[in-house]
């Protein structure tokens, strides 16, 4: 996964090919990493925030915000 402007991008090393494309409410993020089991990726912003977003649908399941960025 990785972002270019608003925009979240979702690649897939087997279909070796972008698989997802989503909107961001923020520009870019620190890092990102699939949960194990697969079925979410979570993101953490510059904001201090890290999104949950469901790996079948990569919509916004939650959001936790710290307010330490």
């Amino acid at each position: 996964a990785y972002t270019a402007g608003r925009e979240l991008f979702v690649w897939s090393v087997a279909q070796q090919r972008e698989t997802h494309k989503r909107e961001l409410d923020t520009k870019h993020f620190m890092d990102a990493a699939f949960a194990p089991n697969g079925r979410a990726l979570l993101t953490v912003g510059k904001e201090g925030c890290v999104r949950e977003w469901d790996a079948a649908t990569f919509e916004c399941a939650r959001s936790y915000d710290w307010e330490i960025g």
